[in-house]
């Protein structure tokens, strides 16, 4: 798919701007938004996403996957989690995995976040919009987030944003173009499992203020996550419903 870079000094956020383009009908599916600076970064839940300015990739990406069914949104997550991933197995050496739902992290650190907002229309997607936070050349947080780490931590050298932006965006598009075919969704699933932060392994997590053991058994089609308790008791969780406990 082509992309099209619009580049800001500085934004609020560049989800809310991305969605104004949207609202003003001016964007258009393979939009980046892409900010040197956003003084109103947001995760999920208003989240503050802390970045100084011109060292990370902070950007949005704007999509128009009507080919993907409400039910099956979740695949869009997966597909740009994993798209992150396949981008810093080729620069950093070290385990990287995906924390449920879309959380990047290198070892037990986080150094990626992604907040998705899809607008429905009728029985169709009509706009994805995929707010992304790769921190690169960042070596201090002040915020007080537990773990962040930058890919600088293991390159020893700074990484041109520029770059790293069109090489991220490329494997997008290269992934983007095979969801059309649902024989990928499964594939999608496969990879996205066997690069699941703590599947299969026993870990300690917590609901409604209690902390219990378990373990990952899977995702359900809706992107919930499966967990069997030590009694053996199955869970499923949405996202917000369950904390792991790092």
């Amino acid at each position: 798919m082509d992309f099209r870079i619009i580049h800001r000094e500085q934004v609020g956020s560049t989800n809310d701007h991305a969605q104004e383009r949207i609202t003003k009908g001016v964007a258009a599916g393979g939009d980046v938004i892409w900010a040197d600076e956003q003084t109103r970064g947001r995760g999920h839940d208003n989240n503050q996403w802390e970045s100084a300015k011109g060292k990370n990739l902070t950007f949005s990406l704007i999509l128009r996957p009507h080919f993907v069914e409400p039910a099956k949104q979740f695949v869009l997550t997966q597909l740009v989690s994993l798209a992150i991933l396949n981008l810093l197995e080729k620069h950093i050496e070290k385990m990287i995995k995906i924390k449920w739902p879309n959380d990047v992290y290198v070892e037990n650190e986080k150094i990626a976040g992604i907040l998705i907002q899809n607008t429905l229309s009728g029985s169709v997607i009509d706009y994805s919009v995929i707010g992304i936070g790769l921190n690169v050349n960042q070596e201090h947080f002040l915020s007080d987030a537990p773990n962040p780490v930058s890919m600088i931590r293991f390159t020893c050298h700074e990484i041109r944003l520029k770059k790293l932006l069109d090489e991220l965006l490329s494997i997008i598009g290269r992934m983007y173009g095979k969801l059309q075919s649902p024989a990928f969704y499964s594939e999608l699933h496969d990879i996205y499992l066997d690069h699941l932060f703590r599947y299969e392994e026993w870990a300690d997590y917590m609901a409604n203020g209690e902390i219990f053991r378990a373990m990952i058994t899977g995702i359900n089609q809706f992107g919930q996550l499966k967990l069997k308790t030590e009694e053996g008791e199955e869970k499923i969780f949405g996202f917000k419903e369950v904390e792991f406990v790092l």
